[in-house]
């Protein structure tokens, strides 16, 4: 699944060349990346990890950035989230993620420190023997009922801090990342680059397929396949309000799942 990692040429205009030294958190965590606060945030403490190199948005994730972007939503005990291309909602070239801790879940609203989809991810059920650290990780791709029309899949991760580790099998929590990622781009048809939203929690990995930026008016990031559409303006918000409207948009932008032969829930 991984394509080596090499830096290209830097492209002129490139924000993240010089951030705000006033936004930097950290100017290198996990040897290759930058820990900085979103210039246009979201939510509270919205922050970004970005490549030291000049990797494009748009190459194959690596087992680095999975097991980065992981150990980050994982210590906000939030949401972390990656758009592949502009159809998936990126505004830059430059590899970037995208981190919200779940306190700032709480305070836009939401009963819990948590992205709204988190619960439905976890009423899925679960399979422990397929956890043991003594073989090598076997994901299983599951779907959401909320997402239902939307090409998607979630895997769930085993506990990472009690991971035993079996390097003639697994390697590293890493590599199950990678071996979750891998699944989900097989089986939503994604190996070719295609447009798609990854969103990481603590314990679990979820995939969309894009095929548009935008609906109804709406301009969706992985965030919307969380639960949090961004509107525009008053009149639009007002529109997201009606019943239905909000899955209405998702399924806009999504790639149907009638597309793609996605694996069914159990």
């Amino acid at each position: 699944l991984e394509a080596p990692r090499t830096a290209t040429e830097k492209v002129d205009g490139d924000p993240f060349d010089s951030v705000r030294s006033q936004l930097v958190v950290r100017p290198v965590v996990f040897g290759g990346y930058a820990l900085v606060l979103n210039k246009f945030p979201a939510f509270a403490d919205h922050a970004l990890l970005i490549t030291a190199a000049a990797v494009p948005q748009a190459r194959r994730l690596d087992r680095d950035d999975l097991d980065a972007l992981h150990r980050c939503a994982s210590a906000a005990r939030g949401l972390g989230f990656y758009n592949s291309d502009a159809t998936a909602g990126a505004s830059q070239p430059h590899r970037h993620f995208q981190i919200v801790p779940g306190e700032s879940f709480v305070g836009e609203g939401w009963s819990a420190a948590l992205p709204p989809i988190s619960r439905d991810i976890e009423a899925l059920p679960r399979d422990p023997w397929r956890w043991s650290g003594r073989v090598p990780f076997q994901p299983v791709a599951q779907t959401l009922p909320r997402l239902a029309g939307v090409a998607h899949g979630v895997v769930l991760l085993p506990p990472r801090a009690t991971f035993r580790v079996d390097f003639s099998t697994d390697g590293a929590f890493a590599d199950a990342l990678l071996r979750a990622y891998a699944l989900l781009l097989h089986d939503l048809d994604l190996l070719n680059g295609e447009s798609h939203n990854l969103l990481v929690g603590r314990g679990w990995l979820l995939v969309v397929a894009r095929r548009a930026r935008e609906a109804n008016g709406v301009d969706v990031n992985a965030l919307g396949f969380a639960g949090c559409l961004l509107a525009r303006d008053a009149a639009t918000f007002e529109a997201l309000l009606a019943p239905g409207a909000c899955g209405e948009v998702l399924r806009g932008v999504a790639v149907p799942a009638s597309d793609i032969a996605v694996p069914a829930s159990d």
